[in-house]
């Protein structure tokens, strides 16, 4: 009989708080490109810059939606000069490029500025995410969280339960939108199973904290 090995990664089980301002594996960020042209996004870790991508903004014939895995640099490079990766990231104007990270425990950032003579910076979300921005995150462990924004100073209390048993019939669980606007989150509270995505939807440009609190584990699963 052959016998396999499965590894956990038992770094996504940690109940360190996720924020907005570092990708690793529960939280990924997806950033809208409303111009058209080239521009380059640096991904860095423990301080230095460990990936360099060339991304072009189509105004036709170009998918909508392209994710870049930031743990694909080890994080052993020195500082680029490492130079832009093999090829160009296409993605269609209006379009949504999403960064996670797919392995570890390091945190990534990434800003992003147009190739060219002037190479501003039109991505940071060191400063904040955009308004258009989406911000997916994975809370894995049943108990009381809270989801906290900068900008607004607003709370949003979050239970996470057992996710249902459906023996036989196995889906994968929605994933939930919560807006945030002007006046903080669309919702007063929010009430999820354990492995289930909650998406943030940036109205407003945010600063987004998910923390585990100390309070008592739900008894019952999600309905």
């Amino acid at each position: 009989m052959t016998t396999s090995t499965v590894s956990i990664d038992q770094s996504i089980f940690r109940p360190e708080p996720l924020e907005s301002t570092a990708i690793v594996p529960r939280i990924a960020l997806y950033h809208r490109f409303n111009e058209a042209g080239d521009f380059t996004a640096f991904v860095r870790s423990r301080g230095r810059i460990v990936q360099q991508i060339s991304l072009h903004v189509a105004s036709s014939n170009a998918p909508h939606q392209v994710n870049i895995d930031v743990a694909e640099a080890s994080g052993e490079k020195p500082d680029c000069p490492c130079g832009p990766t093999d090829g160009t990231t296409t993605v269609l104007k209006g379009g949504v490029v999403g960064f996670f990270s797919s392995k570890g425990s390091l945190p990534y950032t990434v800003y992003v500025q147009r190739a060219g003579p002037d190479p501003n910076v039109v991505f940071n979300h060191e400063e904040g995410m955009p308004a258009g921005d989406l911000i997916s995150t994975m809370l894995l462990l049943p108990g009381d969280y809270a989801a906290l924004e900068t900008n607004t100073s607003s709370r949003l209390p979050i239970t996470v339960v057992r996710a249902p048993a459906r023996p036989g019939n196995p889906r994968q669980l929605e994933p939930v939108i919560v807006g945030i606007g002007e006046n903080g989150f669309s919702q007063d509270n929010l009430r999820i199973a354990a492995g289930q995505t909650i998406v943030f939807a940036c109205g407003v440009p945010v600063r987004v904290r998910v923390q585990r609190l100390l309070d008592p584990v739900p008894p019952g699963p999600a309905t």
